[in-house]
Order: C-alpha cells, then sequence, then structure tokens
C-alpha cells in the first residue's frame, strides 16, 4: 500500500491531492507509486480543463491531405532486448525511483498548475512573451528515470532518442533544400529550449526567427 512505502509526509500530500482530483478509490492505493503518478496528473489536467492531446495534428493533416501534400512521418525501433528479461528487471525498479517520481509529479501540481493554464493560454494566442517566462518544469525526467532503470536501458532510450533526432533533421535539410515551403510540428520546448531541434537547426546556419506579435 502506498501509506506503508512513502514517507508519511508525500503521502499526507497524495492524500490531499488524490482526495480532490481523483476521488475515493481505494484501488489506487495499491499501485505502484510511478503509476500512481501518471493517474494523478492525467486526471489533474483532466480536470483542471486542460488537455494533453494534440489538438493541432487533426487540422494539420486533414488541409495536408485536403492540398495532396506530402506528409513525412518518422519512427524507430528501439531493441529492449528479451522481452521476459526486461519486465523481470521492471519489476526490481529501484523503490526510490519509483518514489521520487511520484515526489517530482507531486511538487509540479502542487507549486506549477496554475502556471500551467497560463502556459496553455498564451500558447493558444502565441505569446512567446510569457511562454519563455515561463517555463515548464519537467517532472517526466524523473518518470523516465525510475520506468529505464533496469540494466541499459537509460543507454538504450537516450540512443533511439539521439537516432530520432539526427533522421527528423536529416529530413528536415532535405525538405528544406527540394521544397519552396516545408512545414514541421514540434512541441513548445522544441521550439524554446536551448537544446531543442529549432537550436539545431539554427547550430547548422540555419537562420531562425521568431513570428511577429
Amino acid at each position: 500500500m502506498l501509506k506503508d512505502i512513502l514517507p508519511p509526509d508525500l503521502y499526507a500530500r497524495w492524500l490531499k491531492l488524490k482526495s480532490r482530483y481523483i476521488g475515493n478509490d481505494s484501488g489506487i492505493e495499491k499501485w505502484r507509486p510511478m503509476f500512481a503518478a501518471i493517474r494523478l496528473y492525467q486526471r489533474t489536467v483532466d480536470r483542471s480543463d486542460l488537455t494533453q492531446s494534440n489538438v493541432i495534428w487533426p487540422v494539420i493533416s486533414k488541409a495536408a491531405r485536403e492540398h495532396n501534400v506530402k506528409i513525412t512521418n518518422l519512427s524507430i525501433k528501439v531493441d529492449v532486448g528479451n522481452p521476459r528479461q526486461t519486465i523481470r528487471d521492471f519489476t526490481q525498479t529501484p523503490r526510490s525511483a519509483d518514489i521520487a517520481c511520484l515526489a517530482a509529479t507531486i511538487e509540479r501540481l502542487e507549486t506549477d498548475l496554475d502556471k500551467m493554464k497560463l502556459r496553455a493560454n498564451a500558447w493558444a494566442v502565441g505569446d512567446l512573451a510569457t511562454l519563455e517566462r515561463l517555463p515548464a518544469p519537467d517532472q517526466v525526467a524523473k518518470c523516465l528515470e525510475a520506468f529505464t532503470s533496469g540494466p541499459g536501458m537509460q543507454d538504450k532510450l537516450n540512443a533511439g532518442r539521439n537516432r530520432y533526432y539526427d533522421e527528423w533533421l536529416a529530413a528536415a535539410d532535405r525538405g528544406l533544400t527540394r521544397n519552396d515551403v516545408t512545414f514541421a510540428m514540434l512541441p513548445m520546448s522544441e521550439l524554446l529550449g536551448a537544446n531543442g531541434r529549432l537550436a539545431k537547426l539554427q547550430s547548422r546556419g540555419y537562420s531562425v526567427e521568431k513570428p511577429a506579435q
């Protein structure tokens, strides 16, 4: 049970958020902390009139189809090795990493929910100044550490991410070279982040201009 493995102060914070956003669900008390963190985050976002869904892509893809614009989708495969061994390794995730994921999620929801709403509204109207002023904390990193704590999994994940970025940048190079106009969709973190793909394009010599406000 969560009450048996979480520090008392963290469990009290969990109960407060659970009561508000999940309700009287006794079953979740038996979940692993990282899974409880995911459910808590999802429910909090949903009940705060926010969404994690990609509301833009359906509009873009429909417009592309109507105008016969080629869409380039990229994907990579990450070899996790023997699936059974991978599952066994996952069950041995250190409890400290599991709890750290939930703690980071609780901290994010306690301190950043109002700013999440401000960012959402700023994104909707293209208010870059507000988005730059309110960078989002990343509790996902702690949860990824827990999910990938098995032998070699972190290295495989990083290698897969780097391979995907390399393929994306190569596709961007081709599109920008061959086409009069090339359009790409990226998360705001990739557009504003110092190590995002937009910054990587700039490091390759491309000129990057912010939209006029």
